[in-house]
């Protein structure tokens, strides 16, 4: 979890008395992918909580890889997102959560991100959740992140060569163990 810095403690407290508390929330349908693609993902106008669930479907067929950045940016100096968050989920299920990090300029503007290490799914309807709360350094400013989800083709897994040779060499070993222990409980 994150510490929140004096500057953020103020910026809550400025909130607070601005009367800013309403939560945002949206639903954004990506579509329906049977293959691989890349869907901008991204909100701007923000100002106090959100919630925004953008939504999928991957169609029947082979898995594809998942995976998932955001960023509030620095050139976004004059507002924080620091509780950004993110959760991808099959239906209801938790799949994976988003790594956050936040990293800084040399002049110290933060810019708030939010990465999904890549995951495998299959057929189905998905959401990627993201939350948080936008705080402006003063009234006037909204907050906002973009970002992209990204569905590539899932690798396929083949067995190595001196693998299959091993599964022959002991199927071939179990067949004439069987052969012999029939050959040798047969009355003569």
């Amino acid at each position: 979890m994150q510490k929140m810095g004096a500057a953020g403690t103020g910026a809550l407290a400025l909130l607070a008395f601005c009367g800013v508390g309403t939560a945002e929330a949206g639903i954004i349908p990506l579509g329906s992918f049977s293959g691989p693609a890349t869907a901008s993902i991204g909100d701007a106008g923000l100002d106090g909580p959100f919630a925004d669930d953008f939504t999928f479907t991957i169609a029947p067929g082979a898995p594809l890889l998942f995976s998932a950045s955001l960023s509030t940016g620095f050139t976004n100096f004059l507002f924080d997102i620091p509780d950004l968050a993110g959760m991808l989920l099959d239906g209801a299920t938790p799949v994976e959560a988003g790594t956050a990090t936040t990293t800084h300029r040399p002049e110290g503007f933060p810019s708030f991100n939010l990465a999904f290490d890549p995951v495998a799914l299959g057929p189905g309807n998905y959401s990627l959740d993201v939350t948080g709360t936008a705080i402006p350094a003063f009234p006037g400013p909204t907050a906002g992140f973009d970002g992209a989800i990204t569905l590539a083709a899932a690798p396929v897994i083949m067995a190595e060569p001196a693998s299959l040779s091993l599964l022959l060499t002991g199927l071939a070993a179990l067949a004439s163990g069987l052969l012999a222990r029939r050959f040798l409980a047969t009355p003569r």
